[in-house]
């Protein structure tokens, strides 16, 4: 299943920001890392732009897939108070996640 919408993608996104938004847009869900690692999301290097994310503060979560050679992640809370701060893209500033 495609999280995301190639249309959605614009020349002014980074990668990391494509998969960050795919993350935030189905918070605690489980993700299968092969539709973050799509090439209008994350492309090849998804999971670098995962350990990106995650040292910037973000709490991400990876599991391996039932009867699946893959892995899938979920966004758990917004970034860690101890985490350096890295500035958000405008367009992701007012995003919450719910409690």
């Amino acid at each position: 299943m495609m999280y995301e919408d190639p249309s959605r993608n614009t020349l002014t996104q980074t990668r990391r920001e494509n998969v960050l938004q795919a993350l935030l847009r189905h918070p605690r869900a489980w993700i299968p890392g092969p539709d973050l690692a799509a090439a209008h999301v994350g492309g090849s290097e998804a999971l670098r732009r995962l350990r990106e994310l995650r040292a910037q503060g973000w709490r991400i979560e990876g599991r391996r897939m039932v009867n699946r050679d893959a892995w899938e992640y979920r966004i758990l809370t917004g970034r860690t108070p101890a985490a350096p701060a890295a500035p958000t893209p405008p367009h992701l500033e007012n995003l919450e996640l719910p409690l």
